[in-house]
């Protein structure tokens, strides 16, 4: 944590320091670019790329791909770093 602050999500309270895990990924980058939290290095999740329809994918970052394997590559780029 860069800074204390309550997480509705996660009904906690985080003080500066402490560390952060939470599955939504989409709720992760929110924070960080709010200055709440350190830009998250990895976010692991095995779920991802995720069928939200219409072949449309979304990735462990929220972005939002079109095609299978086009979402498996990108996804595969992300975790790699």
């Amino acid at each position: 944590m860069l800074k204390s602050f309550y997480d509705p999500v996660n009904s906690q309270v985080y003080k500066r320091g402490s560390e952060y895990e939470c599955s939504d990924s989409k709720h992760i980058h929110k924070l960080a670019a709010s200055g709440l939290i350190e830009t998250p290095v990895i976010v692991i999740n095995d779920e991802f790329p995720k069928h939200v329809g219409g072949g449309t994918f979304e990735l462990s970052n929220g972005e939002k791909v079109r095609g299978k394997e086009a979402a498996e590559e990108a996804e595969k780029e992300l975790r790699a770093g």
